[in-house]
């Protein structure tokens, strides 16, 4: 094995400032999202031939794994550089917040998508539709059938999602940083969100029809997907609410007053075959919730439903 290459974004952190060299108390190092690993396998082994392309997945899917147990968030390594630094608080501080993802409906291959969009504008025509209104719907399919919703718009855009029995064939896998959860169409996963203007969120969808190694992804930052949910934003907005709705923390919310914290994001990614071609859109919707200062305790203690999957299903995070 040779030419061994980790590519990724590498994070160092100065932890703790201080009035004294070196002026901070430790470092912190991690990768906010897994690298990107790549090697040369020789082909020959005390010469004999070996299957180099195997040994080669192998290799790197164990490189990759070791290095999430260490290095990807929420793991870290941390390097004490003074006395008196907490060990536990330099590889472990707090989160910054959840982020709560639904996948909704993921339609398929675009030409599957025009076809059955052909389909209704027939139906409509038969059933009296306008003319109008049957040209735009052919319009839309040939749009969708050609790719253009991954190739000419931005491959992240707001998009509300039709009904779930629309959905998806199988699972989609949700991954941030080192942690990853197999999701159903219609079912939500949570996840601690550390570095929210740096982590990813990366989704894979395995091929409906059973094909080994043919799958979609596709990825986007976290601060991209809920950036008007943000932790400034939405921690401000919940002090407002919650002063303004329930005349003192801890006390119910009065009739008709308004949710705690923004409604969920409404978006469709673009997935992308191995191959690089379109694969079709997967809609999901986010909702995020920031972590609450430790003088605003009382106030994340007062009911506050989600707006997104089960309202009252939430964890603990002790600290």
């Amino acid at each position: 094995i040779e030419d061994l290459k980790i590519a990724g974004r590498l994070v160092i952190e100065l932890v703790k400032l201080t009035d004294e060299p070196p002026w901070f108390s430790a470092l912190r190092v991690y990768f906010p999202d897994p690298p990107d690993v790549d090697l040369t396998v020789r082909s020959e082994v005390f010469s004999m031939p070996i299957n180099a392309g195997k040994v080669k997945f192998q290799v790197i899917e164990q490189l990759v794994e070791t290095i999430k147990q260490h290095a990807v968030l929420p793991n870290r390594f941390a390097k004490e550089l003074l006395n008196g630094a907490d060990p536990f608080q330099m590889r472990h501080p707090p989160p910054q917040g959840v982020l709560r993802i639904e996948v909704a409906k993921q339609t398929g291959e675009p030409q599957d998508e025009g076809r059955k969009a052909g389909e209704d504008g027939r139906q409509a025509a038969a059933a009296g539709s306008d003319e109008q209104t049957a040209a735009q719907g052919a319009a839309e399919g040939s749009a969708v059938a050609a790719g253009g919703a991954g190739r000419t718009s931005s491959r992240l855009g707001s998009w509300f999602y039709g009904s779930k029995s629309d959905g998806l064939d199988g699972t989609a896998k949700i991954s941030v940083g080192g942690d990853s959860e197999e999701c159903a169409a219609g079912e939500f996963r949570d996840f601690l969100v550390y570095d929210w203007d740096r982590q990813l969120i990366s989704f894979s969808v395995a091929d409906s029809q059973g094909k080994a190694g043919a799958s979609a992804s596709a990825s986007v930052n976290v601060m991209a997907l809920v950036g008007d949910q943000g932790p400034e934003e939405a921690a401000a907005a919940a002090r407002r609410i919650a002063r303004g709705h329930y005349g003192a923390p801890g006390m119910a919310p009065a009739v008709g007053a308004g949710p705690l914290i923004h409604r969920p994001s409404e978006t469709r990614l673009a997935l992308e075959s191995q191959a690089g071609h379109a694969a079709g859109p997967l809609h999901l919707r986010a909702q995020w919730r920031p972590l609450p200062a430790p003088e605003e305790v009382s106030e994340a203690l007062a009911p506050r439903p989600w707006s997104l999957g089960a309202p009252g299903q939430a964890a603990w995070v002790l600290l």
